[in-house]
């Protein structure tokens, strides 16, 4: 017998051993629906058939693996064989473990064989696929909207709490008559957390240097020639600008004084004195 050819382990051993009851000649000339019979004794006791017949009583489509379902249905229908006699009772128990989209289909095609009912399954699953997959692509699509337009929403607010903050600055030389806090790093009074920038051209806050619309005049020459640093007391730049640094500010500077006496000069080197 050809099938016994195939077996391996435990079936291979119970084989063996129907031969060496049987015959050699007499184990090969079993009939086959025998021989099912021998092996469904051998291997599947009643309790057994019992579990796979409620299996497959109650066997449903899992998600969208149509394939896995096609398969669990053909093994247990091969095994209970009592259980779905026919084509017609085969038709209808694999119809009966779809969802209602999908069943109500394939009842209405009124397939007569069970292989009619699998590729109208397998057609409606692909369908009921491709329009989940469809949906899922718009919900992404309105989600990624949805969050593109509130980034906006919050980048705009963040602009005009910028702006608000902007105009609380104060201009030079006015008085300051709300009630918003004192910020040392700026000096200015603005809504917390937003320092404005100061400009380093004209040195007002509530701008950068390139945003700066003040015009300064060039002095004949090299416009900073005339400036005094306040840090160092030197020409040529102003204190934020100074090479010696903040640490240096005020220190070392020298300042010369012109005194008109009628008295006699006194005697320092950083004071030069005259009479009239």
């Amino acid at each position: 017998m050809f099938a016994a050819s195939t077996f391996e382990g435990r079936a291979l051993t119970w084989w063996n051993r129907n031969v060496h009851t049987l015959g050699l000649v007499n184990a090969n000339c079993i009939p086959w629906n025998e021989f099912k019979s021998m092996m469904t004794t051998e291997y599947c006791p009643t309790t057994e058939i019992q579990r796979m017949e409620q299996e497959l009583w109650t066997l449903t489509l899992k998600g969208d693996d149509i394939e896995a379902y096609n398969n669990r249905f053909h093994e247990l229908s091969l095994l209970c064989p009592d259980f779905v006699p026919n084509e017609k009772k085969k038709v209808k128990r694999y119809i009966r473990g779809f969802p209602e989209r999908i069943k109500g289909n394939i009842t209405s095609s009124k397939p007569t064989t069970l292989h009619e009912a699998i590729n109208m399954a397998r057609e409606l699953a692909e369908q009921a696929f491709q329009g989940k997959a469809a949906r899922v692509s718009e919900s992404n699509k309105r989600k990624w909207e949805d969050q593109h337009g509130k980034n906006h929403h919050q980048q705009q607010n963040r602009r005009q709490e910028t702006a608000k903050a902007y105009v609380t600055v104060l201009a030079e030389g006015r008085g300051y008559a709300r009630n918003l806090p004192w910020y040392n790093r700026c000096k200015a009074h603005h809504q917390p957390g937003l320092c404005p920038p100061r400009c380093s051209k004209c040195h007002k806050l509530g701008h950068k240097e390139e945003d700066c619309q003040t015009r300064i005049p060039a002095a004949r020459g090299n416009s900073l020639q005339n400036v005094i640093c306040f840090g160092c007391g030197e020409k040529g730049h102003y204190m934020d600008k100074c090479p010696r640094g903040t640490n240096q500010k005020n220190k070392g500077a020298r300042v010369e004084a012109y005194v008109m006496r009628t008295e006699e000069p006194l005697q320092d080197p950083n004071v030069i004195a005259g009479t009239p």
